[in-house]
């Protein structure tokens, strides 16, 4: 009906004209109604993504703090006891050399044990001990390969000592570990 009164009103060019810049005018609201809905829509994932950021940072800090806490302890107990080689040690941030082990394993000989249980040496002098044969070495290559202790490979003629849980080392390496600690350097279980 609207159509007719404005078809006898503009004439049929004119409606024709004005129906199309109609047509323009609502196709351009659409498009920017879309759009502010895509707007709200984008907001409203950006605000919940930064929450969860802020959430995630708020749990990492939480995690950074408590790892520099127990830092703190340590280098406190460190300072307390006067044991500046191992502070420099604990307080650098890289990989350990073999040097370091060296020195970690002379300060582990020069600071008296008092809290870890010591083997006598009646104790390792119990420990059975044998030389590792050519056949022997085959067999190794496929189960316990290294000494633990040293790290290096079992070769023929090496002289091992046995734990009671079965577990071999170098006889100078274990015997030195026992001295220290009366417990199997792999699963920790007592001789």
């Amino acid at each position: 009906m609207v159509f007719l009164i404005l078809k006898s009103l503009f004439g049929s060019t004119t409606l024709s004209l004005f129906a199309a810049c109609l047509f323009v005018v609502t196709c351009l609201l659409s498009l920017i109604l879309i759009f502010f809905r895509i707007r709200t829509i984008i907001q409203s994932q950006t605000e919940t993504e930064t929450e969860t950021e802020a959430e995630r940072g708020l749990s990492l800090g939480t995690e950074i703090q408590t790892r520099l806490e127990s830092q703190n302890e340590i280098i406190r107990y460190l300072r307390r006891n006067q044991e500046t080689q191992l502070l420099e040690l604990a307080l650098s941030s890289r990989d350990f050399s073999e040097q370091d082990y060296e020195r970690l394993l002379s300060l582990d000989n020069e600071t008296p044990t008092k809290i870890l249980q010591r083997a006598s040496q009646v104790e390792i002098n119990r420990l059975p001990v044998r030389v590792i044969s050519k056949n022997e070495e085959l067999r190794l290559a496929q189960n316990q390969r290294f000494c633990s202790v040293c790290l290096s490979e079992f070769k023929e003629n090496d002289v091992v000592k046995t734990l009671p849980c079965f577990h071999f080392f170098h006889q100078s390496c274990i015997e030195k570990w026992l001295k220290i600690k009366k417990k199997c350097p792999v699963c920790d279980s007592w001789i």
